[in-house]
């Protein structure tokens, strides 16, 4: 699996200015790695969406999953 980002998603603040962070982005992928892509991408926008809550968005964010089934 590939996982393409900006720095939009690992730097999402919240209403406290803490970071999205990368310990955030390895868990889910750890945790939904047994997912296709498509589903990996919703969860990751999903995730970084809640955690903002209803803080503005300061950055653009682009995610790329690419997963190789076999």
């Amino acid at each position: 699996m590939f996982l393409f980002y900006t720095d939009g998603l690992n730097e999402a603040m919240n209403e406290h200015r803490e970071e999205y962070g990368m310990d955030r982005i390895f868990t889910l992928i750890n945790n939904t790695k047994q997912e296709n892509a498509q589903i990996i991408h919703t969860r990751l926008i999903e995730s970084v969406n809640d955690f903002r809550n209803e803080t503005e968005q300061n950055d653009d964010i682009s995610v790329v999953v690419v997963k190789v089934e076999y």
